[in-house]
């Protein structure tokens, strides 16, 4: 009685968790943090946009110069955006009974009498849901209440670089379009044993990153990705 649907938070950075927030946050989990005090210095336009909205940002023009933006929560630009809204993200689910996997902290599990009912993976703002309609429906409720707008796929959907699609005796998991968009690094022409310049070295990340991202269904990848990945530091030709 279960379906597979693809959860999609829109401007997420923005519906996170406040400094002071993420503080309390990492407190709780023994992790202490710097207070953060972020000021922005924008375009001179921003501030006749902000005027068109309220009268508190009209500022004469030649004095533009004497004002600045304080940012109360984390934004995009900002290293622990990312961090801010995984936070405020699994605090919800938790809240909603979801319980986060020993193997994985972005797996989460709904349970009734030891009965799993629900499940649920969590990448960045794209969440995955493998539950029975009626309670999706419920969440998906949960979420736009607590998070503003949230757009639904169902299946087949693309979600984090997987195409989902249901099969006549289960579902398939397809990553042939991302596969094909993969683009060869070339091998330097000289010594093997010389180390990679930074243009090359750059070259060597993206490529394992993108190789990285395959292992979501090809895991016999995954063994020799790692061990090139530990010589990043070290790469050769």
């Amino acid at each position: 009685d279960r379906t597979l649907e693809s959860i999609d938070i829109s401007g997420a950075f923005l519906k996170g968790f406040n400094f002071e927030q993420i503080r309390d946050a990492l407190r709780k989990m023994g992790i202490d943090s710097p207070h953060r005090i972020v000021i922005i210095i924008p375009p001179m336009n921003v501030f006749r946009h902000l005027a068109e909205l309220s009268d508190k940002f009209h500022i004469p023009e030649h004095q533009i110069h004497d004002y600045a933006l304080l940012a109360i929560k984390p934004i995009y630009g900002l290293n622990d955006a990312p961090l801010a809204w995984q936070l405020c993200l699994h605090n919800h689910i938790k809240d909603s009974g979801g319980q986060k996997s020993h193997l994985d902290e972005n797996t989460f599990s709904w349970k009734v009498d030891d009965e799993c009912i629900a499940m649920a993976t969590t990448h960045v703002d794209d969440i995955a849901i493998s539950a029975p309609i009626k309670w999706i429906n419920n969440t998906n409720e949960s979420f736009t209440k607590r998070f503003g707008k949230v757009t639904r796929q169902q299946l087949p959907f693309s979600h984090c670089g997987c195409e989902y699609t249901m099969v006549y005796d289960g579902y398939k998991i397809c990553q042939k379009e991302f596969a094909e968009k993969v683009k060869p690094a070339p091998i330097p022409q000289r010594e093997e044993s010389s180390k990679l310049t930074k243009e090359e070295l750059s070259d060597f990340r993206s490529i394992l990153g993108a190789l990285l991202w395959l292992t979501a269904t090809r895991l016999d990848l995954i063994a020799d990705i790692s061990q090139l990945q530990s010589r990043v530091t070290i790469a050769e030709v």
